[in-house]
């Protein structure tokens, strides 16, 4: 059945004020008890393996006999557990990123499967600190009009093919884990694939064989573009920063997904390859955060401020340490959109450059 969009009440609902932490090590829970409904919150601090399921009884004095919203960065067989966990409550939904969170189980002719909970529903009952990035002076790394003013920043990693962008996003997305807190890092940032043919994030953890065998190339339609661009805007809503992996070829497919972006990183093998991204970019009218030259020797330096140019590698599939992001390109990517933690500002002051 075609999925549709339904208001979780026929009035927005107060801000939840009865509120339930459970924690156990790494993995915890906070139970936001609505008027209309629960929604429980999944708060995580880095990894957690599958095993955690056999350990702990997960939300034991916690009776799912209320609809119930399970919420937040997880993995799929978390998920699938929660529900499992949750047979006599009236309809289930999950988080989804772009949508709000969707009913996968349902007694109720009101909320049946596929139905969606809007996440302006959701969001007011979320303890969010809103947090106003810092006026800065106008450079090509901080740009001026609309684009700096955005909530939200949405960052388009391109570049020509087998330049090692998925094992770049990878060590990218650990240096945010050191910069950000973790509520910050898995409530408010987002990566997405939007190429049909992408690896995804996860390939990375994989042995190379088995990455192989489970990556899936796509068809780059004209479709897929604009459901990719849709995706892309609809997350400005709840996200502060999304980070897109792109195609590695420019063409007219591109172009929509291009526009729903506000910024461009450019990871690049071929300088010439570096000039046709950056002609794409202005073509847009996208500021180009940073060029990070992928060069096969180990590498790690800024060669210059502004515009931002990093030279970093080597950016290998299965090697068993990534190469390290400079403290420059993380703090240009942020751009003052997070107030960072204690531990990340010892590291900035700290971090060779």
């Amino acid at each position: 059945m075609p999925v549709k969009s339904v208001k979780a009440t026929s009035r927005s609902p107060e801000p939840a004020q009865d509120r339930t932490l459970i924690q156990y090590g790494s993995l915890g829970f906070a139970v936001h008890r609505t008027k209309y409904w629960d929604l429980v919150q999944i708060e995580r601090d880095g990894f957690f393996h599958p095993t955690i399921l056999a350990a702990h009884p997960f939300l034991k004095g916690y009776a799912a006999i209320r609809p119930v919203i399970f919420y937040g960065n997880a993995p799929t067989w978390l998920y699938g557990h929660l529900v499992g966990i949750s047979p006599n409550a009236p309809w289930v939904a999950c988080g989804d990123a772009v949508h709000g969170a969707v009913v996968v189980r349902s007694q109720n002719r009101r909320f049946p499967l596929g139905h969606i909970i809007p996440a302006k529903e959701i969001l007011p009952h979320l303890p969010v600190k809103v947090h106003t990035p810092k006026r800065q002076a106008d450079s090509p790394s901080t740009p001026s009009a609309s684009s700096a003013s955005s909530a939200c920043r949405v960052v388009a990693v391109v570049g020509p093919p087998h330049s090692g962008k998925t094992v770049f996003l990878s060590a990218l997305l650990g240096a945010l884990r050191e910069q950000l807190s973790a509520s910050d890092l898995n409530q408010h940032t987002y990566f997405i694939g939007a190429a049909p043919d992408g690896e995804g994030k996860f390939s990375q953890r994989l042995r190379p064989k088995l990455a192989e065998v489970l990556r899936r190339k796509g068809i780059f339609t004209k479709d897929f573009a604009h459901a990719a661009a849709s995706r892309l805007r609809a997350l400005r809503d709840s996200k502060r920063l999304v980070v897109a992996d792109l195609g590695g070829r420019i063409d007219d497919k591109q172009l929509p997904i291009l526009s729903a972006c506000t910024h461009v990183l450019i990871v690049s093998r071929d300088p010439s390859a570096t000039a046709e991204w950056r002609g794409a970019a202005d073509l847009l009218g996208l500021p180009v955060l940073c060029v990070v030259e992928s060069v096969r020797r180990r590498a790690r330096m800024v060669l210059s401020a502004e515009p931002l140019v990093c030279r970093i590698g080597p950016f290998e599939r299965g090697a068993p340490m990534l190469p390290r992001i400079p403290a420059q390109l993380v703090n240009t990517l942020l751009g003052g959109l997070f107030p960072l933690e204690p531990r990340a500002l010892s590291a900035r002051r700290s971090a060779p450059q």
